[in-house]
C-alpha cells in the first residue's frame, strides 16, 4: 500500500483558505493542514473548525512577511523597522551575511509553537512558509525547538523528480524548487534522524500554487507503476476560494500567481480519482492517510 498524505499549507492566513480547508476535511480529501501562528485569521478559523479536525492541524512556521508572535523588540534581527518579519529575500540576504541571531530565531519559533499549543492544537507535524525550515543554519534550531515541544514529524521538501519531471511546469519554479530541494538534502540528517521523521517521498514543490487534477493524476499513476510498496508520500496544496481572498494576497508577488481554485478542485476530486486509478492500474493500492483509515 502507498499512503498519500495531502497537506494544505497556510491555514490561518485568510478566512478564504480556512473555509476551503474545512470543506475539504468534510469531503475526506484533506489529511492535514499546517497552521500559521502568525496568521491573522487563525483564531477565527479555530472558532469554526469542527472539533474532529483540530487534531489534523500542524505548525506552518513563519519567519517572513507576517507580524511576529514575539514582541518585535525581542527579535530585532528578524524584523523590519515596521515591526513585521522581513520579506523573504531580505531574510535570505541577512542569513547569507550572518546577520541573524540564532537565539532570536529560537525565541520566535518557540513563541509560535507555544501560541499554537495555547490555542489547543496538538501539533502533529511541522513545516514552514517558503520551506525556510530547511535553510542550513535554521534547520538545527527549528528541529531542536520542535523536539522540545514533543513534535517529531517534519516535512522534507526534496521533490521526487522521477515523478514530477518532465511535464508542464509553471515559469520560474524550476530554479526555486531545485534550490529548496538542495537545501533539504543538506538538512536531511536533522529531520530524518530519530526521533525526527519524514515521509518517504514529497511532491508539490515544482508545481506549488499551480496544482491541478491532471498533474496529480500523472503522479499517482507513476507511483502505481513504479510498484514500490509501503511508501508514505506527502503532496502539498494551497486551497482557497479565490473570490474571497483579501487584496493583499491577490496582489502579493507569489500568492497572486497561484491558481487557488484549480488546487481546491484537484483536492475535491482526489478521493474519486484514487478509486478510479486503483481500479484500472496494476500495482500497490493508493490510499489517503486519513485518521479513519490508519492501520
Amino acid at each position: 500500500m502507498i499512503k498519500i498524505i495531502t497537506t494544505a499549507d497556510d491555514y490561518g492566513l485568510t478566512t478564504s483558505m480556512n473555509q476551503a480547508m474545512h470543506d475539504l476535511f468534510e469531503k475526506d480529501a484533506l489529511c492535514r493542514a499546517s497552521a500559521m501562528a502568525t496568521g491573522e485569521a487563525l483564531e477565527a478559523g479555530l472558532a469554526q473548525i469542527a472539533p474532529a479536525y483540530r487534531s489534523r492541524l500542524g505548525a506552518h512556521l513563519c519567519l517572513i512577511e507576517e507580524p511576529p508572535v514575539s514582541p518585535p523588540e525581542h527579535i530585532p534581527t528578524l524584523v523590519t523597522d515596521a515591526g513585521r518579519l522581513m520579506p523573504r529575500w531580505g531574510l535570505i540576504r541577512a542569513l547569507l551575511l550572518g546577520q541573524i541571531d540564532p537565539e532570536q530565531v529560537a525565541r520566535e519559533i518557540r513563541a509560535q509553537m507555544g501560541r499554537l499549543r495555547d490555542l489547543g492544537l496538538s501539533i502533529g507535524h511541522v513545516d514552514s512558509h517558503a520551506h525556510l525550515h530547511v535553510w542550513p543554519t535554521l534547520a538545527p534550531i527549528i528541529r531542536s525547538v520542535c523536539l522540545e515541544f514533543g513534535v517529531s514529524a517534519f516535512r522534507l521538501p526534496i521533490e521526487s523528480l522521477s515523478l514530477s519531471w518532465p511535464g508542464a511546469l509553471p515559469p520560474g519554479r524550476v530554479p526555486i524548487a531545485l534550490a529548496i530541494s538542495a537545501c533539504a538534502r543538506s538538512c536531511r540528517r536533522h529531520y530524518a534522524t530519530p526521533p525526527a521523521r519524514v515521509t518517504d517521498r514529497f511532491l508539490g514543490l515544482l508545481h506549488s500554487g499551480h496544482m491541478n487534477e491532471q498533474v496529480v493524476e500523472s503522479w499517482l499513476i507513476a507511483l502505481k507503476r513504479q510498484g514500490n510498496d509501503n511508501l508514505t508520500v506527502e503532496i502539498i496544496f494551497h486551497p482557497a476560494y479565490p473570490e474571497a481572498l483579501p487584496k493583499r494576497i491577490r496582489l502579493d508577488p507569489q500568492h497572486g500567481q497561484y491558481d487557488f481554485l484549480a488546487e481546491t478542485r484537484a483536492l475535491e476530486r482526489l478521493p474519486a480519482l484514487l478509486a478510479e486509478i486503483n481500479a484500472r492500474e496494476p500495482g500497490p493500492e493508493l490510499r489517503l492517510d486519513l485518521p479513519d483509515t490508519l492501520d
